[in-house]
């Protein structure tokens, strides 16, 4: 087939740092190459150029909307993957009459699309009161690069990682590593996305330098050695978690994660006991977080690892392409 995919446009896809959605645009793209078909790939300049395709660019959702839609209408394309934020392409592929043709992945904060609309965790299908009978198809990303790299052995540290904003709940995490009496270093991203200063440089003041460690930033090598050297991830959320690539990225380095039970995504991606605790209040996620520093043979870097693998970008993106097909039938 020849299928287009349509990623935000604010940064090019994959992001040479943060942009989450763009990352899994990219791993979509390259599992459906790797599954034969020819991939055309609406995104921000500077973005990946599929091998068997073509990249097509624009700066804006509204004219991503337009470039693809005149893709599906022309047959460009037989089936449209709209990932963007505001589905664009979905809502004037409807007015175009070739709606039946775009396939709409929703994430939490996203707009419904007209027709087909994809999940990425059952919490989100709730949130958005959709059909059960709607497709959930978790995202996936490279997990066997990042598996090379997990480590058995951990040393006496938690890590917090993930974009400093409210919504992450950072400051929940530091007063569960102070009630726990376990050292946490703090990580994540700060740039234009981490859209509330003041609340970064709170998060600064809360840190210690000794218990709780600020690092902020981090390029790739220095996550992974963050990730794979810890005893756990803690994170605590204030919103519902779409899905969760730091969850899989802790998995696929061997880290047990403590989530809490109403973060969506990653509650869903944690199996409670075994890779790591869902907890529901300060008490459990403390306990929980004391009994893997006392004993960090408790979860098993393994059973981590063998979860990850569930998230790698193949299984998403045969899971596409089975959508995908039963859709061009269809229509």
């Amino acid at each position: 087939m020849r299928v287009g995919i349509a990623s935000p446009p604010l940064v090019p896809t994959p992001p040479s740092g943060y942009g989450g959605i763009e990352r899994l645009t990219y791993y979509l793209a390259l599992g459906l190459e790797q599954l034969g078909h020819e991939v055309v790939l609406f995104a921000a300049p500077g973005s990946h150029r599929p091998k068997s395709g073509e990249l097509i660019t624009a700066t804006t959702e509204y004219h991503i909307g337009e470039l693809a839609t005149k893709a599906l209408r022309s047959e460009r394309i037989d089936v449209l993957a709209d990932w963007t934020h505001t589905k664009s392409p979905s809502w004037r592929s409807l007015a175009e009459g070739v709606a039946r043709r775009a396939i709409s992945m929703v994430f939490y904060t996203d707009a419904l699309g007209p027709t087909i609309n994809v999940f990425p965790s059952f919490a989100v299908r709730r949130q958005m009161d959709a059909s059960d009978s709607a497709p959930v198809i978790p995202p996936g990303i490279d997990v066997v690069s990042l598996m090379q790299h997990a480590r058995r052995e951990k040393e006496d540290y938690f890590v917090f990682f993930s974009r400093i904003i409210p919504e992450k709940g950072v400051e929940r995490a530091i007063s569960v590593a102070r009630r726990a009496h376990v050292k946490l270093y703090v990580a994540g991203h700060t740039g234009e996305f981490a859209y509330d200063k003041q609340y970064v440089e709170k998060i600064k003041s809360m840190c210690d330098g000794e218990q709780i460690i600020w690092v902020g930033d981090v390029d790739e090598k220095q996550k992974i050695e963050l990730l794979s050297h810890a005893r756990g991830l803690i994170y605590w959320s204030k919103w519902l978690e779409s899905f969760g690539i730091f969850i899989v990225e802790a998995l696929a380095l061997g880290t047990p994660c403590v989530v809490n039970s109403d973060s969506g995504g990653p509650a869903e991606m944690v199996i409670n006991g075994h890779t790591g605790f869902v907890c529901s209040t300060i008490h459990d996620f403390v306990e929980a977080v004391r009994l893997l520093k006392v004993d960090d043979s408790f979860i098993k870097p393994d059973k981590c690892i063998e979860r990850a693998m569930f998230y790698h970008y193949t299984r998403m993106a045969a899971q596409w392409d089975e959508l995908m097909r039963e859709v061009v039938e269809r229509a």
